[in-house]
């Protein structure tokens, strides 16, 4: 709290746009103190509303409900996100707005740097594909999909799975692959130059 009090005091940004619970609530409680800009918050889904601790869910929604006042604008990514917002009292119609998440498709094309993705995937037409797009996380379950691949591909032999993203879990999912013998019906899409291009 206090660091980031200090940085938002050095820096004295036009605007302070935070996302998520964590950011949401350091964030603004550090801007009520010494913040004269446009305070904008987004949520990505709004978790705590579907704890089933009442305590805790009832918590996380009054500091919000708290927060909403300091809070110039409240961006929500889903429909959902809104009505369940609006209907919580942590967000307000008049001071919110939905922007869908998406992205360029073309810059997803696969090149030579995913030479072996491609070509597991041109190895037939007939192909189901299943895919997955995240960092390799635990917190994204990639070990459940690489488990049930096992399951799906001894009733679809031909199904090719793409999971594409980056991330800490990559060498243990691809051995994790290997061990249960579906690597070669895996497709893990190397993005980092995605991440560069921004």
């Amino acid at each position: 709290m206090k660091k980031t009090y200090k940085l938002i005091k050095k820096v004295s940004p036009a605007i302070l746009h935070t996302h998520g619970g964590t950011a949401g609530f350091y964030g603004r409680i550090a801007a009520i103190f010494n913040f004269k800009g446009a305070l904008i918050h987004t949520y990505h889904g709004i978790h705590y509303l579907n704890f089933d601790r009442f305590l805790l869910k009832n918590i996380y929604t009054l500091i919000d409900r708290f927060l909403l006042r300091f809070t110039d604008c409240t961006i929500c990514v889903a429909q959902n996100d809104f009505d369940t917002g609006i209907k919580s009292k942590v967000v307000k119609k008049e001071k919110s707005v939905i922007i869908h998440n998406g992205v360029d498709v073309d810059k997803f094309s696969i090149g030579d740097d995913n030479l072996d993705c491609k070509i597991k995937l041109k190895k037939g037409n007939d192909s189901i594909i299943i895919g997955s797009v995240g960092r390799l996380h635990y917190q994204k379950g990639y070990e459940y999909l690489i488990e049930a691949s096992v399951s799906i591909l001894k009733n679809y032999p031909q199904a090719k799975f793409v999971l594409i993203g980056d991330g800490e879990l990559r060498d243990s999912l691809e051995l994790s692959a290997k061990k249960k013998g579906v690597y070669n019906s895996l497709c893990f899409w190397e993005t980092k130059w995605i991440y560069r291009s921004y």
